[in-house]
C-alpha cells in the first residue's frame, strides 16, 4: 500500500510587513497541498517567526546570523513575552489555509530556531526557552502530536 507523506517548514507569517506588501502569503500553498490527498504531513519547524519583527526593531538583538539578544529584554518583557508568542501562534492557527489543511490532513510538528529566535543556540537554560517551549506545546504539540516517547520531551 502506498502512503503519501508531505514535509515542509518555514511558514513565515504573511501578516507582517514588508512581506504582506510583497504579496508573500505562504499559507496559501497548504490549500493546494490538500488536493494531493496526503496521508500525513510533517511540519519541520519555523511554523512561527517569534523573533520577527520585534526582536530586531527593539534594539535588543543584533541582526542575524547569530543574534546574541540582551537577556534583560526577555526578563522585562520587551521581547519574547507569552502574549507576543501567543499572538504569533494565533496568526498561524487563525489562518484559513492553515486551519483547513490541518483539519483535513493529519499533521505533526517539531520546532526549530524561529520558534525562539533566529539561529537559536542558547540551550535549555536561556530565560526564553521555557516560555517559547510552553507556547509551542500549548498551540501545536499538545493539539496535534502523539504523546512523547519520553516524559518531558517532545
Amino acid at each position: 500500500e502506498e502512503i503519501n507523506v508531505g514535509f515542509g517548514s518555514c511558514l513565515m507569517q504573511s501578516k507582517l510587513t514588508p512581506h504582506e506588501r510583497q504579496g508573500y502569503r505562504p499559507y496559501r500553498v497548504l490549500t493546494q497541498l490538500v488536493q494531493h490527498k496526503l496521508d500525513g504531513f510533517i511540519f519541520m519547524g519555523d511554523q512561527v517567526y517569534a523573533d520577527f519583527p520585534d526582536f530586531y526593531s527593539s534594539g535588543c538583538c543584533p541582526k542575524p546570523p547569530f543574534p546574541k539578544c540582551d537577556v534583560q529584554c526577555f526578563e522585562n518583557g520587551t521581547i519574547g513575552s507569552s502574549a507576543h508568542l501567543d499572538g504569533q501562534y494565533r496568526l498561524l492557527l487563525d489562518d484559513v489555509h492553515f486551519a483547513g489543511f490541518v483539519k483535513r490532513v493529519p499533521s505533526v510538528f517539531t520546532w526549530d530556531d524561529h520558534e525562539l529566535f533566529d539561529n537559536y543556540r542558547e540551550g535549555k537554560q536561556h530565560v526564553h526557552y521555557a516560555r517559547a517551549r510552553d507556547a509551542f506545546e500549548r498551540h501545536l504539540a499538545n493539539a496535534f502530536n502523539p504523546p512523547p516517547y519520553r516524559h518531558g520531551e517532545m
